[in-house]
């Protein structure tokens, strides 16, 4: 079992952060969530998604995870493509709420 960061590099803002993040994935939810408490990353900011459970992280942390340990891998790369499919399998099926209801939108 291993934990596994990409190379994804999105620039972005997230409240008054802006950087390139990428995804922290790993081969199991438990292995994940453990990994990223390692990191310092709260459980809250888990990324449980039908597209692959993940966290998001800096680059900051990417190169921390790395150091720990993580797999550095190429997006889209057939590892790449191995790892997601195994984020995948690990989404809960729960969907969160929509921000806004349906009838406040319009």
């Amino acid at each position: 079992m291993a934990a596994y960061v990409d190379d994804y590099r999105i620039e972005a803002q997230v409240g008054h952060l802006s950087a390139h993040w990428s995804h922290l994935m790993a081969d199991s939810r438990a292995e994940l969530l453990e990994f990223a408490g390692r990191l310092g990353l709260q459980p809250a900011w888990l990324q449980d998604k039908i597209s692959g459970v993940h966290f998001d992280v800096t680059d900051e942390t990417r190169a921390a995870a790395i150091r720990l340990g993580a797999v550095p891998i190429r997006c889209r790369s057939e590892e790449w493509k191995r790892v997601v499919d195994e984020a995948r399998q690990q989404f809960s099926g729960e969907r969160r709420p929509r921000r806004y209801p349906i009838e406040q939108i319009g």
